[in-house]
């Protein structure tokens, strides 16, 4: 309509490219986005056809697998030798004879035994085994739920390079729009992939379908689709991409290198004036291998170093952050130290030491530490973009009621019912194994063969066939009259009601501590003025915490000031001490030292940032990777490798679900013990 002159002006978001600009004007953008690559989501980190073979055994640990099978196998022995030492009892042509080890199987997989127990020893075996398989059955059931409910992520491809490399894959891309023809221009797709051209939301359609696809579109274009719809993410390549023709050149010089770096920035003619490309940010695309001098300080866990083959060798968060950007910009970092080996602190003639001095006197171009925003940082450094994101909060030492690695809570499986509701369920016992011998000598006696044994009750089988129902086991004998089926269906009901309520108490009580905590507000902790605050006077610790408006109310504040890991020393030492720090420095240290705990106050968010020198002029492109790989969860995936790692044995996991240990069921195997020694007694 514009060519053929039947409109003035075009309402539509178009991209600039070369056929267009031949027959219409663009007169200034009114929206910025990227190009880049939509793949369908892949949440199973084994992918969709393998299997993971060891996903029912990890709810358990090894040893507490191997008491399991000793358990089964000594049990199933001692059922023989009860067995034995009972009655004999004929067996019949055809008929096998009792299997202790599947009888005993069966009871700890809650399917019931195979045959009954007929004397008071055997019986009394069998309740031990009952109530230790509903012990194990609750805590494996927990456990698998967890497990299962977890999902991990795995991208297939993250460059441009690896997608190349993909030569099975199709790409995806829109015949009318700009889509098809900037795809074809880039030269790592160019020629190596099959283009499948299709109209959105069509591309959609087959990007569901085929497995091996990846979409090519802006993401404004579909990201409305993509905010409610979980079935596609974007992959962490945004391809940037420029138009034909160019007689205006950019350029770049780096320190040690007499080689500027130049990249297309646009054309001038005569006809039709300066056309300059619209970029989102300032830099270069590419650093064709230039060197970047990096400031970095031994920091663990953001940054270690590996002294052990000889050579130092780098590793940690931060490093890892430095690769992915290495990578992406190609560029080749340069390590260099500051000698004092501090962070830095402003001196009184205003200048700086330590690893932002460095940048100050321009003897580093970024700085691999994270570092919170700061007005006085902020006079000599550049911030680039976040790394982390934390809060402030207080470190105090553990106080847990929770026992020692060591110990043995003899209670744990008696405490999810108070001692008032044992005692009725004891009592309930007796009385509905009381009312059941009633019913049973009040009803007419059927005549049984007294050749056979147990076809004469004994006194306590009425006792063993109502625990047996209570704890989900089935009854040793059937009910004849309508009053015994009355009473036997009250009892699962009730059965029913009182394991669950065990089952979820005993998940609650497996997963949670209980905690005694001195304050929980910044007023409590103000109020107790003989305790000491500890914080570190080199980083932003000691300037945040003069900020907390309850804590210096009066201005006189007056903290012990010591640097990490000493200031864990004086909390450890002193009892009415508490650090002030951000989650992220300490945590690491906390995950595998159980002497410590943070408490329920969180103040002033904060994130730590990549800095750079000053008006560094490549500075917006390196803070542009950085918030790709940010929104690609790249920085997140390498935090949560690198950083979360598993908390130390016998401290509370916090993202991961509890695998039952053997001191954990001591209490339940020692009840199974002495049921299996009273048992062996009975029979002597």
């Amino acid at each position: 309509m514009l060519h053929q002159r039947t409109a003035e002006l075009a309402l539509v978001s178009f991209s600039m490219f070369e056929p267009r600009r031949k027959v219409v004007d663009y007169i200034r953008p009114v929206e910025t986005s990227h190009y880049g690559f939509l793949i369908r989501d892949r949440p199973n980190q084994r992918g969709d056809n393998s299997v993971n073979w060891r996903a029912y055994t990890e709810p358990f640990a090894f040893d507490l697998w191997v008491t399991t099978a000793a358990l089964l196998v000594c049990s199933a022995a001692l059922w023989t030798v009860l067995e034995s030492g009972s009655p004999s009892k004929s067996t019949e042509e055809g008929e096998h004879p009792p299997q202790p080890f599947w009888s005993v199987l069966g009871v700890l997989v809650q399917q019931g035994a195979f045959v009954l127990p007929e004397t008071s020893s055997q019986r009394i075996l069998f309740g031990s085994l009952w109530v230790f398989s509903v012990v194990l059955f609750a805590s494996f059931t927990s456990n698998i739920v967890s497990l299962l409910a977890s999902t991990r992520y795995v991208m297939p491809f993250e460059t441009l390079e690896q997608l190349a490399a993909l030569t099975d894959w199709k790409i995806i891309a829109d015949p009318d729009s700009a889509d098809l023809g900037l795809v074809t221009s880039l030269p790592e797709i160019s020629g190596r992939h099959s283009i499948i051209k299709a109209l959105l939301p069509h591309g959609l359609e087959i990007l569901f379908t085929e497995s091996d696809a990846t979409l090519f579109t802006a993401r404004i274009n579909v990201d409305h689709v993509l905010r409610r719809n979980c079935s596609f993410v974007w992959s962490a390549i945004r391809a940037t991409l420029e138009p034909g023709g160019a007689v205006i050149y950019e350029a770049w010089t780096f320190p040690g290198d007499p080689r500027p770096l130049t990249e297309l920035r646009g054309y001038w003619t005569k006809a039709e004036g300066l056309w300059l490309e619209p970029r989102q940010y300032d830099g270069p695309k590419d650093f064709k291998g230039r060197t970047l001098r990096v400031a970095m300080l031994e920091d663990p866990p953001y940054v270690t170093l590996d002294n052990s083959s000889g050579k130092p060798v780098l590793g940690g968060y931060l490093p890892g952050v430095l690769d992915m950007l290495a990578a992406g910009l190609n560029f080749t970092p340069k390590i260099v130290c500051p000698k004092d080996g501090k962070f830095g602190y402003q001196l009184p003639n205003g200048t700086w030491n330590g690893i932002v001095g460095l940048l100050q006197h321009r003897r580093a171009e970024l700085m691999l530490v994270s570092l919170v925003m700061l007005e006085q940082r902020r006079r000599v450094v550049d911030y680039l973009g976040p790394v982390e994101w934390t809060y402030y909060g207080f470190v105090i030492r553990d106080r847990t009621l929770r026992l020692g690695d060591s110990e043995v809570n003899w209670r744990a499986y008696t405490e999810p019912f108070s001692p008032a509701l044992w005692t009725a369920a004891f009592a309930l016992l007796l009385c509905a194994a009381g009312v059941w011998s009633a019913m049973a000598a009040a009803a007419p006696q059927a005549e049984t063969n007294a050749s056979e044994p147990g076809a004469t009750a004994t006194p306590a089988e009425p006792f063993w066939t109502v625990l047996g129902v209570l704890v989900q086991q089935g009854a040793s004998v059937v009910p004849e009259s309508s009053s015994q089926r009355i009473l036997l269906g009250s009892l699962w009901v009730f059965s029913v009601v009182l394991f669950a309520s065990f089952t979820s108490n005993i998940v609650s009580l497996l997963a949670s501590t209980r905690y005694v905590m001195p304050f929980e507000t910044l007023e409590q902790l103000a109020a107790l003025t003989d305790w000491k605050i500890i914080a570190n006077p080199e980083s932003a610790d000691l300037h945040q915490l003069f900020r907390i408006h309850e804590l210096n109310r009066t201005g006189k504040l007056e903290p012990i000031k010591a640097f990490l890991p000493h200031a864990l020393d004086i909390l450890l030492t002193n009892d009415k001490t508490v650090l002030f720090t951000a989650f992220s420095n300490v945590d690491h240290v906390l995950r595998r030292n159980c002497s410590f705990v943070w408490s329920a106050i969180r103040v002033l968010p904060s994130a730590g940032y990549l800095t750079a020198q000053r008006d560094l002029p490549y500075r917006d492109a390196i803070a542009t990777r950085l918030s790709h790989l940010s929104e690609a969860g790249l920085l997140k995936h390498l935090w949560e490798k690198t950083l979360l790692q598993p908390t130390a044995a016998g401290c509370r996991r916090l993202s991961q679900f509890s695998t039952m240990t053997l001191r954990q069921t001591a209490p339940a195997l020692t009840l199974l013990a002495v049921g299996m020694l009273t048992a062996a007694l009975q029979t002597r």
